[in-house]
């Protein structure tokens, strides 16, 4: 009964894992070509080589094109070294790809002469590598290396490599969900933070690879870019799930970060327009109009030279509203510099402007200006309101905190006809802090 299941468990677990086709290839590295060494016999007489010892002299590394077909998974590799050496016994040195040992080899032979080719022979043989030779770069360069470690010196006129290989990896398909700016994720450098849901789809040759430890990674690094990686393996559809925050706009493309899993079409996430994730309250505002006021007036308040009506200035006017339009089209503002703190009726100067100057110092204009909390919205951020259209930050407001904007309509009551608070959605566009860089 133990056997039994045992040989089930066995066939499941190949059925998960489509089978690729093994293959092999030699090829050779001589890069060293016209790089004469210090030691005065050559290591052959047709070629010239390079030499390294445990003086400080490294061998000079080897660099080369990946020769193999795209979609490629490096499982074993043998590099054999045609060497002249003169070293003690017991010299250890090691071969690597890209800093990745393939082998280490303690050798007891000793020669200084080496007339002909071969010359010694020393094979590295890495262990097998099921997914793949770690750090090896697939459809590029790739760096190979020779470390002495101690005793002598060798030289070294080409290496020949044979690698084993599946002909197809497991490849990656990354989608992703339009960004958005999260609830509660604020500013930072007046930037959105943007966030980005991934999905991986892992297979071979077609069909769906279960149990893999699938990893995101951006072209762009990280910063700016952070995942929340998968919390678990490639189910039996090869589906693995997370995430990818950022405060950078402009494009990003992100793979598999597992060497042996390629991905052909990275994703390509546009950070730049995104919906806040919460919906915001739409409220409205306006300044004060003279010609709404009717009742006493005031000759000559402080700071202005003329005649208004009494509530316009005093009332629910210009100094709870902060500026209004008086019935000659003037702008009258709050003269802060000559008033009095706490600001009230008895202490409050007025002054004529060129416009009603928001929080940004910007002027009010109906159709463009909103008033933000500077913490959610960025200030100077432009914006499209759902049933409203596009906006600019330019404001600031008390009673304005959260997911809450206030919309100014322009002068007085009649400004406000037909409004209605509700709550929509807000599509940031553009603006704020320097969030390309």
């Amino acid at each position: 009964m133990r056997v039994r299941l045992c040989l089930g468990f066995l066939f499941l677990s190949i059925a998960a894992l489509p089978l690729a086709a093994q293959q092999t290839k030699t090829f050779t590295l001589d890069c060293w070509g016209a790089v004469e060494g210090p030691d005065s016999t050559p290591c052959s007489v047709e070629d010239s080589w390079a030499c390294g010892d445990t003086l400080g002299n490294p061998l000079q590394s080897c660099e080369f094109d990946d020769p193999l077909p795209k979609g490629s998974r490096i499982t074993n590799i043998v590099a054999k070294l045609w060497v002249h050496q003169c070293v003690q016994e017991g010299s250890t040195w090691s071969a690597s790809f890209n800093g990745q040992v393939i082998s280490t080899i303690t050798e007891s032979r000793y020669t200084c002469t080496c007339p002909h080719e071969p010359c010694l022979e020393e094979t590295h043989t890495s262990i097998d590598y099921p997914n793949g030779f770690p750090g090896y770069n697939y459809g590029g360069k790739n760096k190979f290396d020779v470390g002495l470690e101690r005793n002598g010196k060798i030289c070294i006129p080409r290496v020949d490599i044979t690698v084993t290989y599946l002909d197809s990896m497991n490849q990656a398909t990354i989608t992703h969900t339009e960004p958005v700016v999260p609830r509660n994720s604020g500013l930072v450098n007046n930037c959105v933070q943007y966030r980005s849901n991934l999905t991986g789809v892992v297979t071979n040759n077609g069909q769906p690879v279960a149990g893999v430890n699938l990893r995101f990674q951006s072209d762009r690094g990280t910063p700016p870019d952070s995942f929340t990686q998968p919390s678990r393996p490639t189910d039996a559809t090869g589906t693995a799930t997370g995430r990818v925050a950022t405060r950078r706009q402009g494009a990003a493309h992100i793979s598999a970060a597992n060497a042996e899993i390629s991905t052909p079409n990275p994703a390509e996430i546009a950070f730049q327009e995104a919906n806040w994730e919460p919906r915001f309250l739409m409220t409205a505002y306006v300044l004060a109009n003279e010609a709404d006021y009717h009742g006493p007036t005031v000759t000559n308040p402080c700071g202005l030279q003329g005649t208004w009506h009494r509530s316009f200035l005093y009332g629910s006017g210009v100094l709870m509203q902060g500026s209004g339009r008086d019935l000659n089209g003037n702008i009258i503002t709050i003269d802060w510099a000559h008033s009095g703190s706490p600001l009230n009726a008895s202490n409050v100067c007025f002054m004529i402007t060129d416009c009603p100057h928001t929080a940004s110092g910007a002027c009010a204009q109906a159709g463009t200006t909103i008033a933000v909390d500077r913490t959610v919205v960025p200030m100077g951020a432009s914006v499209n309101i759902q049933n409203i259209g596009g906006r600019v930050a330019q404001d600031t407001g008390n009673r304005i905190r959260g997911y809450h904007i206030d919309v100014f309509r322009g002068f007085g009551r009649a400004a406000m006809q037909g409004w209605g608070n509700f709550r929509g959605t807000v599509r940031y566009l553009s603006g704020g802090g320097q969030c390309g860089n």
